[in-house]
């Protein structure tokens, strides 16, 4: 679990862009149609021996003498629903949703002009990542109520970068509604001379997390609006739950212990918050980490790095809070680092040139299963939680069939 502050957040995030994951545990996809003609994703979760980037395909652009561009492949959803996707840009926010299949109108930029930005276009190609998700597809009013995911970004981070997430749990018919902090009120501070300014930075986190709490309570709010109900597909009020990557995934697990109307929580590698140690957790709560920083939470006996043992305590305390709270349940990605619970890995063969060979803990060497076992362990999750019988699914069940994750690694230490 990991609450990094704001501007490390942000500068975290644009190393990403520098960063390559191994191929060598990269899980392979193929994909077939069912029935209804809704794509699907089998995964393969054997290491692949092949150095080839996963999940992409040949473009027939090429422009003047430069190398012809590749299209870069989100995870297919495997869900029996389309997916659509519709952008609430007075709230900030865009909701995906079960839709009906062949009534889009095409596929949505993967990248919001904001994030186009902020990364260097010659790091990686955002234009070549395509998303599965119609734009303004028909929902499924005659079906449901369906269950709502709201969805928040990392801090410093885009929502963008759950897109597969988002996609994979609206297949499954959820209506995920991923909301977009103000990348400014995010981006950190720092002084003339490239130096952080730690005191403005600790009032700039405490300014951010009352924004994505307040944007979290919005789009609670939004569930009551005929008009959301309109755009995308009748709504079932009893099953919510929230969630995210990092300093999203912790705001939403605080926010559940506050907020009535939030039945379950997941939290994916974020730490814990004040709250919680004075709080129960009420409602069925997921933490997934990744290993790489989970595992690095030595006793500060131990850690080699006693300036850093206040911070290590500190970590292992909150872990060990939400590990042992009744209504938890924790478990890790293998080899994975910080971001391998995005689209990170299944976006990395993006990267171009150099930037390709290099690895930092930012993704670790767990490949593009990091996204797909994300995937596949919210959405085992949130069947349970959110089912018209709730329950809290035992870790084993989380992660079978799935190499690349594991129960609580840290369950031996009962």
């Amino acid at each position: 679990m990991r609450h990094r502050g704001t501007a490390t957040c942000l500068l975290t995030l644009f190393s990403f862009a520098v960063v390559s994951c191994s191929d060598d545990e990269a899980s392979s996809t193929t994909s077939s149609v069912k029935p209804n003609g809704v794509p699907t994703n089998v995964v393969d979760q054997t290491p692949a021996t092949s150095t080839e980037p996963a999940a992409t395909e040949p473009s027939t652009t090429d422009l003047a003498g430069t190398e012809p561009a590749q299209a870069i492949l989100l995870p297919v959803p495997d869900g029996p629903f389309a997916v659509g996707v519709v952008d609430l840009q007075r709230f900030s926010m865009s909701a995906y949703y079960p839709a009906r299949e062949g009534t889009g109108h095409g596929h949505r930029d993967y990248a919001s002009p904001a994030m186009v930005g902020f990364f260097d276009a010659t790091a990686v190609d955002l234009a070549a990542i395509v998303p599965t998700a119609q734009i303004s597809a028909e929902p499924l009013q005659d079906s449901g109520p369906w269950p709502v995911v709201i969805l928040a970004p990392g801090g410093g981070s885009f929502i963008e970068l759950s897109t597969s997430l988002a996609e994979h749990l609206a297949s499954h018919g959820y209506i995920v509604i991923a909301v977009q902090p103000d990348i400014a009120t995010d981006a950190g501070l720092h002084l003339g001379d490239g130096q952080f300014n730690d005191r403005e930075i600790q009032l700039l986190e405490q300014v951010s997390m009352a924004a994505r709490r307040t944007q979290i309570v919005d789009a609670l709010d939004l569930l009551d609006d005929p008009l959301t109900t309109e755009l995308v597909g009748p709504i079932d009020p009893t099953r919510v739950a929230a969630g995210g990557h990092s300093y999203g995934g912790s705001t939403a697990f605080n926010v559940s212990l506050a907020d009535a109307r939030i039945a379950a929580a997941f939290d994916l590698d974020g730490t814990l918050f004040e709250e919680a140690g004075s709080t129960p957790v009420s409602v069925p709560s997921l933490v997934l980490m990744a290993e790489m920083y989970a595992m690095s939470h030595t006793p500060p006996e131990t850690s080699g790095d006693p300036a850093g043992a206040a911070a290590a305590q500190a970590a292992l305390d909150a872990f060990e809070l939400l590990r042992t709270a009744e209504n938890t349940v924790s478990v890790a990605l293998l080899d994975a680092g910080h971001y391998a619970v995005t689209d990170v890995p299944a976006i990395e063969a993006g990267l171009t040139g150099q930037l390709r060979t290099l690895a930092t803990d930012g993704l670790g060497r767990i490949g593009r299963a990091g996204t797909t076992n994300t995937n596949t362990i919210v959405l085992r999750f949130l069947d349970a939680a959110l089912a018209s019988q709730p329950r809290l699914p035992t870790a084993a069940e989380l992660v079978a069939g799935l190499p690349s994750a594991t129960a609580d690694p840290f369950a031996e230490a009962d």
